[in-house]
């Protein structure tokens, strides 16, 4: 298809997946300045560099524009010569605006749950092409029965991801670092337990976290793994989870763990680079898991659960991987898990004493880990994309 300009349907933002993957994307296309880039939604919690704000001022200022009109006018809709990327969860389930259209509409798609309806399937084969977050993803969709599915991988900031000197602010202790929001798929039932476990081993080991969840209400289900009987708290509305309060009835000591709470991500390098080794035990990734992409990016020894969009970052040596891979059980916010896969507390532990006893090694890995992400920048992954969508 002709590319006249490209129409981001979702909103760009600091502190969520989809916000975060907007807003790089935003970000890269309009300093290229090959293609005229639209939002189409106004922004959502921005915390951004003054740079980086500067560059896109324009575009989140039509953005407010267009939803006023849009707003203004009940029923309208914005037709935009351009290619329209139309984002969508489980089933095609499209969460942009449905008040505007483009002269070709694609949709990008990022899914754990693997059971698709009939409509569903429909609503992929409407749009132009359908672009996949994963090879895993592509590989379902495809099996599925969606026609056009194109392959397009996030980027990660090179800019602000990359090794540098730690300050040493813990050296005192062997700091663990995990990202990502709470709940089942992400498998934070998994590292709680290991570290509970390597805690008693190390009484200098301590783990951050950077899990809080601001979609709770969606729904956490951690304790269907059977590893954990408790679900963290909701403290209301937009409010997310009370994780500190989770982690002690968990079973973990005071002082062992800081719940570093909701952290915008151009201000995570710092926390990720003072880490001496970072664990994703995710049972599903839908895309390729940016906090993952993050703290290999930055040089810090990686373990990753060895499953679905995880699959996409590893290479020879430049992680430690959990190859040990059971099934997982469906839960209500996922019927249904085919792919998935949980990884042993066992072997984490393990792993993690690896890690402990062999510092050279694991900054040897760490080393080959930031190596591996320079082909994931987002400026080479934008013109991945780009090309998908001609």
């Amino acid at each position: 298809m002709a590319l006249n300009g490209i129409g981001i349907n979702w909103r760009i933002g600091s502190f969520y997946g989809w916000g975060i993957f907007g807003l790089n994307l935003a970000i890269e296309l309009v300093r290229k300045g090959d293609i005229p880039v639209a939002l189409l939604q106004e922004p959502d919690s921005l915390d951004i560099d003054t740079a980086s704000r500067l560059l896109l001022s324009s575009r989140i200022q039509d953005a407010r524009n267009l939803e006023r009109q849009l707003k203004k006018n009940a029923g309208a809709q914005a037709k935009i010569d351009a290619a329209i990327i139309h984002p969508a969860t489980f089933d095609f389930d499209l969460f942009g605006s449905p008040s505007v259209k483009g002269s070709s509409d694609v949709c990008f798609i990022f899914f754990e749950n693997t059971e698709f309806s009939t409509a569903g399937i429909k609503r992929a084969n409407s749009f132009a092409c359908v672009l996949a977050g994963s090879q895993w993803n592509k590989d379902v969709l495809q099996d599925k029965g969606v026609k056009d599915v194109r392959l397009a991988h996030q980027g990660v900031d090179l800019s602000i991801f990359h090794p540098a000197p730690r300050r040493n602010l813990f050296s005192d202790r062997f700091v663990i670092y995990s990202g990502g929001k709470l709940e089942y798929r992400k498998g934070q039932d998994i590292v709680v337990e290991a570290f509970r476990i390597f805690h008693q081993r190390h009484s200098d080991s301590v783990l951050f976290v950077n899990w809080q969840n601001m979609f709770s209400d969606i729904g956490v289900e951690i304790s269907h793994g059977g590893i954990v009987d408790v679900e963290p708290r909701k403290l209301g509305k937009g409010k997310g989870l009370d994780i500190e309060k989770w982690l002690a009835d968990c079973g973990l000591v005071p002082e062992s763990y800081v719940d570093c709470g909701l952290v915008a991500n151009k201000d995570l390098p710092s926390l990720i680079r003072e880490s001496d080794v970072a664990l994703f035990t995710s049972r599903c990734e839908g895309g390729t898991n940016l906090s993952a992409m993050e703290s290999l990016a930055c040089g810090t020894p990686t373990i990753l659960s060895a499953n679905t969009g995880h699959l996409d970052l590893i290479a020879d040596g430049n992680c430690y991987v959990l190859p040990e891979q059971s099934g997982c059980a469906p839960t209500d916010k996922f019927p249904c898990t085919e792919g998935w896969g949980q990884s042993s507390v066992e072997e984490l532990v393990e792993t993690l004493e690896k890690a402990y006893r062999d510092r050279d090694k694991a900054r040897a890995i760490g080393k080959k880990g930031a190596e591996s992400m320079i082909s994931w920048s987002w400026s080479n992954q934008v013109d991945n994309l780009v090309l998908k969508l001609g």
